[in-house]
Order: C-alpha cells, then sequence, then structure tokens
C-alpha cells in the first residue's frame, strides 16, 4: 500500500514487484515492516533472491531455497563482489559483471539471474 506506482502486489504471501511499474522511490523498502525489501538497481543481471539470515538449516526449515551462507557464491565470483554478511549473501553491484559464476555455484539457488529491464 506504501507504493506510489501500485508497482508491488502480494501473491502466496509474498510481495511481488513489477519492474515495469516500479520507480525506485525506496517507500516499499522503509515501510516494510521486516526489513525484508531491498533496492536492487534495474541494471543488475544477478540478484539474491532470499534475506534469511538465520544460519543454515535453521534457514533451510524455513525456505528450500534459503541462503545457507556457505560463501560458495563469494569464493565463485572472479571480481570478489560477494560477500556473506549475517549468514546472507550480499552483492556489491558496483563490482558485480554478471558473469553468473555466482549463480552456477549456489547449491540452494538462492541466487538468480535476473532482468528487471
Amino acid at each position: 500500500s506504501a507504493c506510489p506506482a501500485d508497482a508491488i502486489c502480494v501473491r502466496d504471501d509474498l510481495a511481488h514487484v513489477d519492474p515495469r511499474k516500479c520507480i525506485g522511490c525506496g517507500k516499499c523498502v522503509k515501510t516494510c515492516p521486516n526489513a525484508i525489501i531491498k533496492m536492487v538497481p534495474k541494471s543488475a543481471k544477478t540478484a539474491v533472491m532470499c534475506n534469511n539470515t538465520e544460519k543454515g538449516a535453521a534457514a533451510r526449515k524455513n525456505c528450500k531455497n534459503a541462503c545457507i551462507g556457505c560463501l560458495k557464491c563469494a569464493k565463485n565470483c572472479p571480481e570478489q563482489a560477494i560477500t556473506v554478511t549475517n549468514n546472507l549473501a550480499v552483492i556489491d553491484y558496483e563490482k558485480c559483471t554478471s558473469c553468473g559464476a555466482c549463480v552456477e555455484g549456489c547449491p540452494t539457488k538462492c541466487l538468480k539471474n535476473v532482468n528487471f529491464q
């Protein structure tokens, strides 16, 4: 309801953002009561589709595609664009070249190739 562009809908208890409508105002990030919505540049070709900071087994108990903080993405990234903070992969979009090495190496598939444009 905070989105002035009506770019967010909730399906199956998950918020979905329509990148064609999103104006990047960030109101959804500020308003989200669980702090799970993050801003990702429209130019991004890779995204972390998880925001669970629990440790591996606990995270997987809640979601089969949860990031388990295994560091494989960070180790596979030739640009060192990924770090793992609080058991969750974080992409530095200034460094990311969208090579896809992190996506290929992710055992839970929480890293995805995306097209926001």
